[in-house]
């Protein structure tokens, strides 16, 4: 036994080795459990195994923002589902597109977990199932 601790204390890479692989056999398991759409994402430390959090899929919906000249009003179209809606503040009416996007695809039947929306230049609207 003294001299399998020697080796260790002088590798401490094989004892980091054996954690990380030992953890891979404890999760694995574990992982087949989760659904098989989700995103798996498996979080290690030295210790092994701290936790497990699986990302739901989502459908990604380009947006089209548009600003009137003359009154400066906001417009905003998810044109892949004809949803659109208009106003004077931009940030209202981004909250007010994620609850009618929601809505919209909760009616068509459709499991909706949350709703999202990207700001980039290429804005868009991200629906979790």
């Amino acid at each position: 036994m003294s001299s399998l601790s020697h080796v260790v204390n002088q590798r401490p890479m094989l004892r980091v080795s054996g954690e990380i692989l030992l953890a891979f056999c404890c999760a694995t398991p574990l992982l087949l459990l989760l659904s098989s759409r989700a995103a798996r994402t498996l979080v290690l430390t030295m210790s092994g195994v701290v936790g497990i959090s699986a990302m739901e899929e989502f459908h990604r919906y380009p947006l089209r923002v548009q600003q009137s000249k003359l009154d400066g009003w906001w417009f905003i179209f998810l044109d892949e589902v004809g949803l659109g809606v208009l106003g004077p503040n931009f940030e209202d009416l981004l909250d007010r597109l994620k609850v009618l996007a929601g809505n919209l695809f909760r009616a068509r039947g459709e499991t909706v977990a949350d709703v999202e929306i990207v700001r980039s230049e290429k804005p868009a609207l991200h629906v979790f199932h």
